[in-house]
């Protein structure tokens, strides 16, 4: 009878849920700034907003190669690219905010494709990897790794990091490092032709793909 129940218990048992998985990613909302989602087609991505909000809109770039609803709850949103090798944008409108995301179209093995993308709209608590606070010490950068995922030119004023990334360009996704290694994926927002990060971190590493680039701050 032990025996039996065991069975059973093994047999109907909840799947183990991965701990770290990195297609399941979490992000703090900021308003006006730009989220990279890359998804891989014949997939599907959830975006998951605050239960609080409801949907009201949403733009798609190029609705002939991406798909995006939301769902009957009105805080959650499916993303499905329909045509390999496409990127474009969509502006989504909740009852109280507004979401920017840059949708790409990636392949099967892709560390940044994602199955899931949650919004942290809890108000931000002191970050565990502290950017440099170099208030009025402007900064230069050393660039290295892949020329497919680093910007063409990036520096701060000791407040804000600006980036500019080539025109046709597909933007990579962007972690700042801290000294331990540990890393922590940024939002960037767009002031003309140059892509803005409201911090300065010592390091940046950029990933596109298999491409890998990083940005080391140098002080003038």
């Amino acid at each position: 009878m032990r025996a039996a129940a065991c069975v059973f218990t093994l047999l109907f048992a909840p799947p183990a849920v991965a701990q770290g998985d990195p297609r399941l990613r979490s992000v703090p909302y900021v308003a006006e700034a730009v989220t990279v989602l890359k998804v891989v087609p014949g997939f599907v991505a959830t975006v998951v907003l605050s239960p609080d909000e409801q949907v009201e809109s949403i733009a798609v770039g190029n609705s002939a190669a991406w798909e995006v609803t939301a769902s009957k709850s009105g805080d959650h949103l499916f993303v499905r690219p329909l045509t390999p090798g496409v990127t474009t944008n969509v502006e989504v409108v909740t009852d109280t905010r507004h979401y920017s995301l840059l949708l790409q179209s990636t392949v099967e093995g892709d560390p940044e494709a994602t199955f899931q993308l949650r919004f942290d709209t809890a108000p931000a608590a002191a970050p565990a990897a502290e950017p440099v606070r170099a208030v009025g010490m402007p900064g230069r950068y050393r660039l290295s790794g892949s020329r497919l995922a680093r910007p063409v030119a990036i520096s701060d004023d000791g407040e804000r990091t600006q980036l500019m990334f080539d025109a046709s360009a597909t933007l990579p996704a962007i972690y700042a490092r801290d000294a331990q290694g540990h890393e922590t994926l940024v939002s960037m927002r767009r002031d003309q032709d140059v892509w803005v990060i409201d911090r300065v971190w010592p390091r940046y590493v950029f990933r596109l793909g298999a491409a890998t680039a990083e940005a080391k701050r140098v002080t003038q």
